[in-house]
């Protein structure tokens, strides 16, 4: 998973994104998801059943691709704070079940990811915190040379 670290930073201990605007915003700040409510259903066709539950959020894109690495094979996708997944009625407390487990992984997957990502960013901002540093002391130490020639 690829992350923007260039435009990663840490603020009051969140990790940050900022766009070109120069506006803050936290990244990887999608909570814990839960199934909220079940929304409706519809039939695709003579076999297959369409199941739509409510999410408690609206998960970012990284969650979202964690929670379909733990899907194995079941036809389930999100969009906004929607889940959707497809099968026949025969497979659904099977098939629900193994969307609930996929939520849990994606869950702590996420809060794995988000402490590591933390860990890494904080590192990245020492590292350019004394890179700045660096450049300006060898910035001043070329103004001072400049302005120490005797005229």
């Amino acid at each position: 998973m690829d992350h923007p670290l260039n435009e990663l930073s840490v603020k009051n201990g969140k990790v940050v994104r900022s766009d070109p605007g120069g506006y803050d915003s936290e990244y990887l700040s999608t909570q814990p998801i839960s199934v909220t409510a079940r929304k409706n259903i519809q039939e695709i066709d003579s076999r297959e059943v369409s199941y739509k539950f409510d999410l408690n959020d609206r998960p970012d894109p990284v969650w979202i691709e964690l929670f379909s690495t733990h899907l194995d094979g079941i036809h389930a996708g999100i969009a906004g704070a929607e889940l959707e997944f497809r099968c026949i009625p025969a497979n659904l407390t099977g098939r629900y079940q193994k969307v609930k487990d996929a939520i849990a992984k994606a869950n702590a997957g996420y809060a794995s990811l988000k402490t590591l990502l933390l860990a890494k960013v904080t590192s990245l901002d020492e590292q350019r915190r004394q890179q700045a540093d660096a450049q300006e002391g060898r910035s001043k130490t070329i103004r001072d040379q400049f302005n120490d020639l005797q005229l």
